[in-house]
């Protein structure tokens, strides 16, 4: 598998890995023909020098030349020296291959100063069979990011069955109450639960925390990027359907 960054603008690949290469997280090296170069990004705070990362902006033949009869956009997408802005935040590895961290628009900030790229979070929480879709946000009142989970249903009811039959502490709240779906003994088949019914209960908001949170150490996500109990709801329908 070869991978490869770019964009319309840039009329193709901008980067692309070698074969055989394994490593995760990048998009390779800078093909022949073709510069790129991280700037600060005053508004939202990030500078190249302190974070080691930045807004990639490239150069090269590859590139266009403007909009067609837009020069306001033009002037926005390439500046007087001819760096094409991608709107891209990307950062180098010690290889000297570009990485993708999100897109400008995409990454907010913590209270505590810390970046989120909440695309990267997400694509990371979706390798659990329990999400069935999840939503990454947050802003810098907080010092945490939010997820709205749409759980898979078919296996978050599957997991608390299990719970259940199993007496796991998971399935209790802080009272020690039983739970509208723990206080059954399925042995040999899968309950129909109403869809509700099942993301309100206790048992299901503890599994999928702590299914997150194992997740999220796991992948070597930071402290602040792990979504635990005190930022994450369920909600019972696709985000299609909202």
């Amino acid at each position: 598998v070869i991978v490869g960054y770019g964009l319309s603008e840039s009329c193709g690949v901008i980067t692309l890995t070698l074969f055989g290469d394994k490593t995760l997280d990048h998009v390779g090296a800078l093909i022949p023909g073709v510069s790129a170069k991280l700037v600060d990004v005053p508004h939202m705070g990030i500078s190249v020098d302190k974070m080691k990362m930045g807004e990639i902006c490239v150069k090269g033949l590859n590139c266009t030349q403007g909009y067609y009869r837009d020069e306001e956009s033009t002037k926005q997408l390439i500046d007087k020296d001819g760096w094409l802005y991608t709107g891209d935040i990307g950062s180098w590895t010690k290889e000297g291959s570009l990485k993708i961290v999100d897109r400008c628009k995409n990454i907010f900030k913590l209270s505590q100063g810390e970046y989120i790229a909440p695309e990267r979070l997400e694509n990371i929480y979706q390798l659990s069979p329990l999400v069935e879709q999840i939503f990454v946000d947050g802003n810098s009142l907080n010092d945490f990011p939010v997820a709205v989970v749409v759980p898979n249903i078919k296996e978050l009811t599957k997991r608390i069955v299990a719970k259940a039959n199993l007496n796991d502490p998971l399935l209790l709240n802080g009272n020690k109450e039983e739970t509208e779906v723990s206080k059954y003994n399925f042995n040999d088949s899968i309950p129909i639960v109403d869809t509700s019914t099942l993301c309100s209960q206790p048992a299901a908001r503890n599994i999928v925390v702590s299914e997150l949170e194992n997740l999220g150490r796991k992948r070597g996500l930071k402290g602040f990027e792990i979504i635990s109990e005190r930022c994450k709801r369920e909600i019972s329908d696709s985000f299609s359907s909202l």
